[in-house]
C-alpha cells in the first residue's frame, strides 16, 4: 500500500510539472444593462416642480487583468438635466468592441466594456442607460481578469412653499425600464458575475423616503461550467408620503452596472491521460520486478 500511494504522488507531481492549458474550454461571459426611459417627476397631480436645480453625472470604466481602461476611459460627466451626457466608452484588452452607445449584448473578442448616457430633459422624456460586458477566455497559464462599472446619478433640488402644499403635496416618479443580466462559464475555475442597482431617495425637512424595485437591484452568478441569467421590463410608479414641512427637497437618483469574469485555463485531457497512464505503467513495473532470494 505505501508503495502504490508514493507512485500515485509521484504520478500527481509529475502531472503538475508538465501540464499545458487547454484554451478551448475557459471561458467566462457577464453582461448587465439598465435601460430606463420616459423617466418623469411630478406632483402627484402633474403639476411639474417648482423651479428644480439639477445635477447629473455619467462615468465609466473598465480593467483588464489588472491594468486601466486602453482606450476611452475611465470618463465621467457632469450637467444639468435637459443636457445631452453621452461619455466615451471604456474598454479594455485586446477586443474588438462595438461601437460606443451599443447597450445590448455585442462583445465579439475577449475584454471589458462600459458605457453610460442620458439623454433628455423634457418631462417624460428622460433616458438613462448603462451597459458592462466581458468576456474571459484564458489563453496562457495566466488566466484572463476583467471588470467594468457604468453608473448614472442625478439629483433633483426644489423647496416648496406652504401653499404649494396647500395645493400638492406628494411627487410622482414614474419610468419604464428594461434589464438583463447574463453570466456564463465554461467551466473549471471560470468565475462571472453581473449586477445592477436602482435607487430614488427623497430628502427634506424632517421627511426621508425611497424607492428600489427587487428587480432593478439583482445580481448573477456563475462559476465552474454553470450559467445564470435575469431580464425583464415593466413600468413603475412610486409615490411619496405627504410633504408637510416648506423647505428644500432633494431627489436622488442612481443607477449603477458592475461586471466580474475570470477565465481560467485548464489543464488538456490528453496531458492528463498520458499522466495516469505513466503512473500505472510505473506501478505495474513495481510489481513485476523480482525479488531477490533471501
Amino acid at each position: 500500500m505505501m508503495r502504490c500511494c508514493a507512485v500515485l504522488l509521484a504520478g500527481t507531481s509529475l502531472l503538475a510539472i508538465s501540464a499545458t492549458w487547454n484554451t478551448s474550454q475557459a471561458a467566462a461571459y457577464a453582461y448587465g444593462t439598465t435601460q430606463i426611459s420616459m423617466l418623469s417627476l411630478r406632483f402627484t397631480d402633474n403639476t411639474p416642480l417648482p423651479s428644480p436645480s439639477t445635477n447629473q453625472t455619467v462615468k465609466d470604466q473598465s480593467t483588464w487583468n489588472g491594468s486601466p481602461a486602453s482606450a476611452g476611459g475611465p470618463n465621467s460627466g457632469s450637467g444639468g438635466v435637459g443636457l445631452l451626457l453621452d461619455i466615451n466608452q471604456a474598454t479594455s484588452g485586446p477586443g474588438p468592441f462595438p461601437v460606443d452607445n451599443t447597450f445590448g449584448q455585442s462583445l465579439p473578442g475577449k475584454g471589458a466594456r462600459s458605457d453610460a448616457q442620458i439623454t433628455g430633459g423634457v418631462a417624460g422624456q428622460v433616458a438613462v442607460n448603462n451597459v458592462a460586458e466581458g468576456l474571459a477566455a484564458g489563453s496562457t497559464s495566466t488566466p484572463d481578469i476583467g471588470s467594468s462599472q457604468a453608473g448614472n446619478t442625478a439629483n433633483i433640488g426644489f423647496t416648496v412653499t406652504a401653499a404649494d402644499l396647500a395645493l400638492h403635496n406628494t411627487v410622482t416618479v414614474k419610468f419604464d425600464a428594461l434589464w438583463k443580466l447574463v453570466a456564463i462559464t465554461g467551466g473549471g475555475g471560470d468565475f462571472a458575475t453581473a449586477g445592477i442597482t436602482n435607487t430614488f431617495r427623497i430628502s427634506g425637512p424632517g421627511y426621508a423616503d425611497s424607492f428600489a424595485p427587487a428587480v432593478l437591484n439583482d445580481s448573477v452568478f456563475a462559476a465552474g461550467g454553470t450559467t445564470d441569467t435575469r431580464s425583464g421590463s415593466a413600468s413603475f410608479v412610486f409615490t411619496t408620503l405627504p410633504l408637510t414641512t416648506p423647505g428644500m427637497y432633494t431627489i436622488g437618483f442612481s443607477s449603477q452596472v458592475q461586471i466580474d469574469v475570470t477565465g481560467i485555463p485548464e489543464p488538456a485531457t490528453g496531458i492528463l491521460l498520458g499522466a495516469g497512464l505513466l503512473g500505472l505503467g510505473m506501478l505495474r513495473r513495481h510489481r513485476q520486478a523480482p525479488v531477490a532470494a533471501a
